[in-house]
């Protein structure tokens, strides 16, 4: 049971950072750059930090 909260959290994660790369291309296609850009860096950070806690939660 330990492990499964890190494990569903990081998947949540990293699946829902999907979302926001799929937003990222609509802005692009609205030509809306810097959101884009601010959308962009997000999803990178969401998709680290699921990485990391499926790292932490599979290495145990």
């Amino acid at each position: 049971m330990r492990r499964v909260l890190p494990e569903a959290l990081g998947t949540v994660l990293v699946l829902g950072s999907l979302g926001l790369f799929y937003q990222c291309v609509v802005y692009l296609q609205r030509r809306d750059y810097v959101a884009a850009i601010l959308i962009m860096f997000v999803g990178f950070a969401v998709v680290r930090s699921g990485v990391e806690l499926l790292r932490s939660s599979l290495a145990e």
